[in-house]
């Protein structure tokens, strides 16, 4: 026997945990649990109301509360500058595009917006590439600091969340009586509510103190606090902040630089407790002898007019909340609980595991983590539900950033989240509007990339992110309008909705799409991939003629032909007489082929002079097979392998995680299972899922929910794949789900599964599925059974697929067996 010196290394926990069989007796079994304090900021738990968010800590004693709120950022002007006037310039630069002289062409957009003095949006970056500014980015509105003197012999540490209520929860026990701190934000009352007492019931002594940004240039005893990492307390430059301090309330109050409007914000907050109280300004409060200590804040925004004396209203409303800490917890879980409760998936596992020990089980490198798979689907709804307010999660990009941090929206009966995603673009069509006409003198709408709150205006211009050329953007974000409808049959929606947003869009291509190439194909010109920048202007090594404008990018003519499709079907169905319809159906014939390269492997680009970058973080020109389902095996077996191929070759890039998912949803869409279960365990075992289940952008670094909302529709592929007219069960189960079940999923042909389960073991799976109308849906036996009974009688044998005739509001029962 070998022996390399090996030794097991103990490392002491600060706050000993505490163990399974004590956490069965208390946690809820829709939680979350962690055995130990973030100790990096992605780690914090996190809970919010769609307006007001809090990110915890969890440190029982020195406790690190981060306060957020729904639009609140640092400013970058007054009013969003309207998008320069360049469409001049675009007949010169789609001549040297025609050429293969993509990097000329770059640099005439480039030349004719500075000129137009869109200079100062750009940002200086390494290498001396210029990158488009942003958005603003959002910021923290105050961190809370809550210091309590250290018990001895601290053990049965835990900290968790509760999805049915939204509730944190950290605890110990200590020699003093332990800690107890309870905290969630509140969706009736709209404040975040916080308390902090002893699990004995004794008196505890609590030090606090409200941080305005940039508010740690001022050391003190709470110097503890700064060591973690979680800290984007930045000062905002030229902002006004004003903090008023008394013996039971604090409110720190934002004003921003005046030369970007009357804008400001403040977090008004009042202590409730029954011990006594004494403060100094700056947000210094102590609290002695208190047997609870409940902490309500709310944070108001105001975009126009704001004073620091606004203040003093929004704290007196907070005064007026009588409500008890449990009436308001049980008002949550109220509004909560029903909307986990619409869709869930049970798989197997013991719930009772914390976040650690399931990543410990998945990192193994044995079979999946179902219980962790489980509680991802959890987390992803209770995410989308708790990051939609007044807007829906909007992250990053609106391609498929967004559209991943919403995508299970539709099919696990979200509608009321997914109409504020649809508002949210509905309420810009002015700003798209405008920018057509100024960068391509056309009609219609032209979706911004970066769209933020109150504008959908572009002002980002890089040679190397020409975001602007990105013509799909719209379109993207109405393949999810159109799954609503799907999933709903709700034809006042379909024609009150979807046709017009669908119109404009056609409207634009009509005037885009004016020039043909030899063969009488229109050319999408300039073009551009998202994310795939000017890779020569970093000064390294990279393809040929691989930049970032340039001609027929594969992405945008499959929006461009979907927008269509979905058009005409809308107006066949609604028997609309539209006067567009000729030029749509003369467009939707005139869009490029697809081109293959040396492999067999298609193209991100359709053109003859395009390179192709194979190192590339996404596979957007994999539109068709997800999130849109025009390629399947079913309805094009011949494109299968050549898209297997193109998913395969690709690399990870920098490792960003919404590459990886669509890879994996291309993957098991098209039945190549091994690679799809190779970027699932990827996304599950190398970093990408923290120890309170969130996830982030790259491995172990960068907060980004993109695979969290994601979860659900990825654990659903597995298990179900709808297009209209046709559904397949149990396409892609791995043998490490084996056994399981599921109820409300709905599906892309006006149907939903009622209930669901499957047991490999034995051989056997059932389905009830319900109908929101007449039809005759074509199913696919799942996979590896072999016969189906209905009501107990053999309807089908060793078949691969079958018919079957679904009744408006009836339900039928599917039982398949493997024989």
């Amino acid at each position: 026997m070998s022996n390399y010196g090996m030794k097991a290394v103990e490392f002491g926990l600060e706050y000993p945990p505490m163990g399974i069989g004590k956490r069965r007796t208390l946690l809820p079994y829709k939680s979350v649990s962690s055995l130990y304090p973030a100790k990096a900021d992605e780690d914090v738990l996190v809970t919010a109301n769609g307006r007001q968010r809090i990110d915890i800590v969890g440190n029982p004693y020195h406790e690190r509360v981060i306060y957020r709120r729904e639009r609140i950022m640092d400013m970058r002007w007054k009013d969003t500058p309207d998008p320069p006037d360049v469409a001049y310039a675009i007949p010169e630069a789609r001549k040297l595009l025609k050429q293969g002289r993509f990097e000329d062409a770059a640099k005439v957009m480039d030349k004719a917006t500075k000129d137009a003095g869109y200079d100062k949006w750009i940002d200086s970056r390494p290498f001396g590439v210029e990158f488009p500014r942003l958005h603003p980015r959002l910021h923290s509105v105050i961190e809370l600091l809550t210091d309590i003197k250290e018990g001895r012999n601290c053990h049965d540490y835990l900290r968790y969340l509760d999805m049915m209520s939204g509730e944190a929860v950290v605890r110990c026990e200590d020699d003093n009586g332990g800690i107890l701190r309870r905290s969630f934000v509140s969706f009736e009352k709209e404040v975040t509510v916080q308390e902090m007492k002893r699990l004995n019931g004794e008196a505890l002594d609590v030090d606090m103190r409200f941080v305005a940004p940039g508010g740690y240039d001022n050391p003190d005893h709470f110097d503890q606090f700064v060591l973690v990492t979680y800290n984007d307390m930045y000062e905002i430059e030229g902002s006004d902040v004003e903090i008023t301090t008394s013996p039971d309330s604090c409110t720190v109050s934002l004003a921003y630089d005046p030369q970007f409007g009357e804008r400001g914000y403040c977090c008004c907050s009042v202590i409730r407790t029954d011990g006594e109280t004494s403060y100094r300004e700056g947000g210094y409060i102590q609290v002695k002898n208190a047997h609870q200590v409940t902490i309500l804040s709310r944070t108001v925004k105001y975009e126009e007019a704001y004073r620091h004396s606004l203040a003093a209203g929004v704290l007196e409303e907070v005064r007026q909340i009588q409500d008890s800490y449990e009436d308001m917890l049980s008002a949550n879980r109220i509004y909560l609980a029903p909307l986990m409760e619409r869709s869930e998936v049970r798989l197997s596992g013991d719930w009772a595991l914390s976040a650690e020990e399931l990543l410990n089980e998945q990192h193994g490198g044995g079979e999946l983590s179902a219980m962790m798979l489980e509680k991802l689907y959890d987390m992803g709804r209770f995410f989308l539900i708790t990051d939609t307010g007044d807007d829906p999660p909007s992250l990053f990009q609106h391609n498929i950033n967004t559209n991943l941090q919403v995508c299970s929206g539709n099919m696990t009966g979200l509608p009321e989240m997914m109409d504020i995603y649809f508002r949210f673009y509905e309420e810009k069509f002015d700003d798209f509007r405008l920018n057509a006409k100024r960068f391509y003198g056309a009609r219609g709408v032209l979706g911004n990339i970066h769209c933020d709150y109150n504008s959908g205006k572009f002002y980002q211009f890089s040679i190397v992110y020409p975001h602007y050329c990105w013509t799909a953007c719209l379109g993207w974000i109405y393949n999810e309008f159109w799954g609503h409808y799907l999933v709903s049959g709700d034809e006042k929606f379909l024609r009150e909705r979807v046709v017009p947003g669908l119109k404009e869009i056609a409207l634009f291509y009509e005037d885009y799409l004016s020039d043909v190439d030899e063969n009488g194909k229109v050319l999408f010109y300039p073009s551009y991939s998202p994310e795939d920048p000017s890779m020569n202007d970093y000064h390294v090594p990279f393809p040929k003629n691989v930049y970032a404008m340039n001609v027929n990018s594969l992405m945008d003519v499959m929006v461009c032909r979907e927008v269509l499709d979905n058009l005409l079907e809308a107006c066949e169905i609604l028997g609309l007489d539209e006067p567009g319809l000729p030029k749509w159906k003369e467009l939707r014939g005139k869009l490029p082929d697809y081109l293959m390269d040396e492999d067999g492997a298609v193209k991100e680009w359709s053109f003859k002079y395009s390179g192709e970058n194979y190192d590339h973080r996404h596979v957007s020109h994999h539109y068709d097979i997800w999130p849109g389902r025009a390629i399947s095996p079913e309805k094009t077996p011949e494109l299968v392998k050549p898209f297997i191929l193109s998913n395969r070759k690709r690399g990870h890039q920098d490792d960003s995680a919404h590459g990886v998912i669509h890879r994996y949803f291309t993957a098991v869409r098209l039945g190549d299972l091994p690679d799809a279960i190779h970027n699932f365990r990827t996304l599950m075992e190398h970093g990408y899922v923290t120890r309170t289940l969130n996830t982030v952008h790259y491995p172990y670094r960068v907060f980004c929910p993109d695979l969290l909302g994601a979860m659900p529709a990825m654990i659903l592929e597995m298990l179900v794949y709808s297009d209209e007219g046709f559904i397949k069960l149990l396409p892609a189960v791995p043998k490490d789900l084996s056994k399981g079940s599921l109820h409300g999923v709905w599906l892309y042909t006006f149907a939903k599964i009622e209930e669901m389960e499957w047991d490999l073991e034995s051989g056997q799976a059932s389905a009830t599925i319900s109908s929101m109308k007449n039809q005759t849906i074509e199913f696919s036996f799942p996979l590896g059974y072999k016969e189906l009974r209905i009501d107990g009688k053999v309807y089908g044998e060793c078949g691969s697929k079958f018919e079957l005739e679904l009744k408006k509001d009836a339900a039928v029962k599917l039982d398949f067996r493997m024989i």
